[in-house]
């Protein structure tokens, strides 16, 4: 029942319609209508009902009934409606099936195909039921439950909506003459919907029980509120004093005896209200059908003859009907014979001959025939997959049983194992049985009984790579007893017995004996790595028993190896040449050739020039008498004054005659302030450049090329009264004398770079003269 005002409206204005009497609307909440003949019996012998959905409209009409929940008007048309709807029958109408050829199966199927056969029409009748459950405590709720029952394919909804849908196709009124898709028994099928509204009508009493037990407690405590118990009398209170014995008057027994009806009416009072309030809130539930209308809706169906696509098979095709709704085109897919469920795929089993659902088939792995779960596969014995009884072996040499295609047979016996236990030889490649399966002894590699081999030194079983054959005795042997020769150049397997560990302690190598020698000292065998030829007596020599020569780095046996006289090395006897000076043996790596005359000379009688680094013999180095290092004959040159030799770094060249002087005989000019010998100098302390000064032209080139250097001290050559110069093949010395100053400027004579700059004031004009 709608419990929404406005849906209640909308339910009471169509049910009026449609038992055919329309209600007009008087006043905005006023409404009359017209009954039929045909119901106005039910409505008590009325043409006419007034009524109203507010109860504020009765003022202005009282003669209108309120329309409520369990009223007057509401029960009778209800009634009414309950009646049409119970005799209620529509059959759909649909068009003609289309041919089976026409229609193709709409399921997969497993190993097998599908072809249409038949098409039928019928219909299958749905009914729907209209049921109310009516909840009455101290208030009263009403539920509508619309429930709809397939009879063909017992499918129950509720509440979808699906029915009223079926109602806008075009209809017509009663029961089709042809055959029915299902049985119609609308008895079960009413039970059907009794049961499926079950469990929400216990839901909604467990939700007003709660509400309801609330409102009860509440109820309860103000009752028992309401009589507690009033304070006795002082009479009662002494009478029900312990230990007490009064003696009581006449009229204080009879008081007593009033009070205490009181009080005892009082409770019995009590507790009828309390039983009156459990009453009132104790939850009623009635279920009752207020409707019940059948639609027969069409069915075409169609029967495909299902048959195995392997060629030869015996089993014979078998029927399988799907229903097709002409209107929306929906399939109703047929049920599993084995699990009820909805088939979404045929599989036909090829040992019962029926047809089953996708999760009832499984297929065999090996033949790809498919079986229901009826009747179970059984389990290779190698990947666990599902293989069928005929396809199922016993392997002959390990009893396994698995599918054909994880069976082989033995390589040597013959006989079926199964691939988990067969083992492939590394030699021929077959498959063999365990029995004749034997493993090598170095990684257990399957060696079949036929290609077993034998190590000629252990006698152990070896597998084909683990075999070598000696380059020695020609016999195989395995890689335990055997190994490579350690030479790179080699690398080729012998029997361990006929290899040579090299004698040098740091090679651990095997050699064999195409790669060793005899020490020509010791006689133990060395590797080529460590085995050198003496370059005097062409002899091989161990590591241990040879010498490198440390001129040129080769060994030599001890017995052709000198030492050096400087470093106490060994040497051969062309690594060692004699001192050109002091006649010892040197080696050629101390030995030093001097660049003078080519001689080679020992470290004691040779050097090196401190300033070029060029070796020379002691003829031709000399000691600089102020530094005292050795010098070349290039690089030392003696004092032109005592002829003492010095080095470039102590002594000059003087700037007047251009001769090299020491630094005891290097005097500088009073004038112009440059290192001069002592030779070149007067007594006055004035150079013989500062004492040959002569005059020049202002145009002279010397003074233009000095242009620059001049204004470079901010003096103006226009300003110059007097120029003078004086000069040798290594110095320029002009002077520029103004009116009350001179300036003495001093340049290289080959390139006319300027080297020092000198200024004389009025006063010290007179040091500098003309010759």
């Amino acid at each position: 029942m709608p419990l929404n005002q406005i849906e209640f409206r909308t339910f009471v204005l169509d049910g009026l319609r449609a038992i055919g009497a329309p209600a007009k609307r008087i006043e905005n909440d006023v409404y009359q209508a017209t009954l039929p003949i045909e119901v106005q019996k039910t409505f008590g012998n009325q043409r006419e009902v007034t009524f109203t959905f507010e109860r504020r409209a009765l003022d202005d009409y009282p003669g209108a009934e309120l329309v409520t929940l369990g009223g007057n008007l509401l029960t009778r048309l209800i009634e009414v409606l309950r009646k049409r709807a119970q005799a209620a029958a529509i059959t759909l109408s649909s068009e003609e099936p289309i041919s089976p050829a026409q229609f193709a199966c709409p399921l997969p199927t497993i190993n097998s195909t599908a072809v249409g056969m038949a098409v039928s029409a019928s219909y299958a009748p749905l009914t729907q039921f209209l049921l109310k459950a009516t909840y009455v405590t101290d208030e009263k709720f009403e539920q509508i439950f619309e429930v709809t029952v397939d009879h063909a394919s017992g499918q129950i909804e509720l509440d979808t909506g699906e029915f009223d849908k079926l109602l806008n196709r075009p209809s017509k009124a009663g029961r089709p003459s042809e055959a029915l898709a299902g049985k119609l028994d609308e008895t079960q099928a009413l039970q059907q919907a009794l049961d499926v509204i079950k469990p929400l009508v216990e839901q909604r009493v467990r939700a007003i029980e709660a509400t309801a037990s609330r409102r009860l407690d509440e109820e309860l405590t103000r009752i028992r509120a309401f009589y507690a118990a009033p304070a006795p009398s002082p009479a009662v209170a002494l009478v029900g004093a312990p230990g007490t014995s009064p003696t009581l008057t006449e009229a204080e027994s009879l008081q007593i005896k009033e009070e205490m009806e009181r009080l005892q009416q009082l409770q019995q009072e009590k507790d009828h209200k309390l039983e009156m309030a459990r009453e009132r809130y104790r939850l009623t539930v009635h279920t009752s059908l207020l409707s019940a209308m059948t639609i027969f809706r069409p069915l075409h169906r169609y029967t495909f003859q299902v048959a195995l696509n392997r060629a030869g098979a015996k089993s014979p095709p078998l029927p399988l009907v799907v229903e097709r709704d002409p209107f929306n085109q929906a399939v109703s897919l047929p049920t599993c014979e084995n699990c009820k469920g909805a088939m979404a795929q045929v599989c036909y089993c090829e040992r019962g001959a029926h047809l089953v659902c996708q999760s009832c088939a499984q297929v065999c792995t090996s033949c790809q025939r498919a079986y229901c779960t009826a009747h179970p596969l059984g389990a290779c014995s190698v990947d666990g997959a599902g293989v069928c009884h005929d396809c199922l072996f016993e392997a002959d040499e390990c009893g396994h049983r698995a599918c054909p295609q994880h069976q082989t047979r033995c390589h040597v016996s013959n006989q079926t194992v199964c691939t988990q236990c067969a083992q492939v030889c590394s030699t021929c490649g077959h498959a063999s049985c365990p029995k004749h399966t034997l493993g090598c002894h170095i990684d257990h590699t399957s060696v079949c009984a036929n290609c077993v081999v034998k190590c000629a030194r252990c006698n152990e079983i070896t597998c084909t790579k683990d075999q070598v054959l000696c380059r020695t005795c020609g016999e195989i042997a395995c890689r335990s007893c055997a190994a490579p020769c350690a030479d790179p150049a080699c690398r080729r397997f012998h029997c361990k017995m006929h290899l040579q560990q090299c004698a040098t302690p740091t090679c651990t190598g095997l050699f064999c004996p195409s790669h060793v020698a005899s020490c020509a000292e010791c006689g133990k065998p060395h590797c080529q790595a460590h085995t050198s030829t003496c370059p005097e007596c062409r002899l091989p020599v161990g590591a241990g028993c040879a010498v490198e020569c440390v001129s040129h780095g080769h060994l030599v046996c001890r017995k052709h190896a000198q030492l050096c006289s400087v470093c106490k090395k060994t040497t051969c006897s062309k690594g060692l040449v004699a001192c050109s000076s002091c006649g010892r043996a040197t080696c050629l790596k101390d030995a030093q050739r001097c660049a003078q005359d080519g001689l080679l000379f020992c470290p004691t009688c040779s050097d090196r020039c401190v300033t070029c680094q060029v070796v020379n013999c002691a003829r031709h180095l000399s000691i600089c008498e102020d530094c005292g290092r050795r010098h070349c004959t290039k690089h030392i040159l003696p004092c032109h004054i005592d002829q003492h030799p010095f080095c470039q770094t102590h002594s000059a060249i003087c700037a007047t005659c251009g001769r090299f002087h020491c630094r005891k005989h290097t005097v500088s000019c009073h004038i112009c302030g440059q290192a001069t010998c002592s030779a070149c100098r007067n007594g006055k302390g004035i150079c013989r450049l500062c004492a040959s000064f002569q005059h020049v032209p202002a145009t002279d080139p010397r003074i233009v090329q000095a242009h620059s250097a001049i204004i470079s001290r901010n003096v103006r050559p226009r300003s110059v009264s007097t120029w003078l110069i004086s000069e040798t093949p290594l110095r320029r010395i002009i002077v520029a004398q103004l009116t009350f100053s001179s300036h003495l400027f001093v340049f290289n004579a080959k390139d006319g770079a300027p080297l020092s700059y000198k200024e004389f004031g009025f006063f010290d004009r007179g040091v500098i003269k003309v010759s």
